[in-house]
């Protein structure tokens, strides 16, 4: 099934959003964006619930928060498209969705692209080197990721 975003890269109130909501049902198939081994699958992280980490080739790391039950383990290779978990709502959140996360080198990155893959960044961000992707010739064109900052309106701090 296909889902909707609800809230993007970079938006929100009290600080920069570092992932992508998307929502749909809950019960729904949360599938992995790239083969990998699963980091990690609990729910030990305050805020995120049920949350899975995948660690991709090259170090790419995907999470997906928020899932009302988590199928995979610690440790258990996945293949692209691997259902991971089912959409949720658990931990802090305002409703059923998965909240998506890509870090690469201590850097969150907007994944807007492999969503959209007609979106182009126009900011100085560090591009992700194509070793990194699984499937080079498949690579989004644009990836960008970046160092937290400090949101405008916010009063967190996250030194480098």
């Amino acid at each position: 099934s296909n889902g909707r975003f609800v809230r993007g890269y970079g938006s929100g109130e009290g600080g920069y959003h570092l992932a992508v909501d998307i929502t749909g049902d809950i019960g729904w198939n949360v599938r992995a964006a790239a083969p990998g081994i699963v980091g990690y699958s609990g729910d030990g992280v305050p805020g995120y619930g049920n949350m899975v980490l995948v660690i991709h080739p090259g170090g790419m790391v995907t999470m997906y928060a928020h899932n009302s039950v988590n199928f995979v383990v610690a440790g258990e290779r996945v293949p692209k498209g691997a259902v991971l978990a089912e959409l949720g709502s658990t931990g802090i959140s305002r409703g059923p969705h998965v909240h998506f996360e890509m870090m690469y080198d201590g850097k969150n990155c907007d994944p807007a692209t492999l969503f959209r893959p007609g979106v182009r960044h126009a900011s100085r961000l560090a591009r992700i080197p194509r070793e990194v992707w699984v499937t080079p010739d498949r690579r989004p064109e644009n990836v960008d990721c970046h160092r937290r900052r400090r949101h405008p309106r916010s009063r967190w701090v996250v030194n480098e």
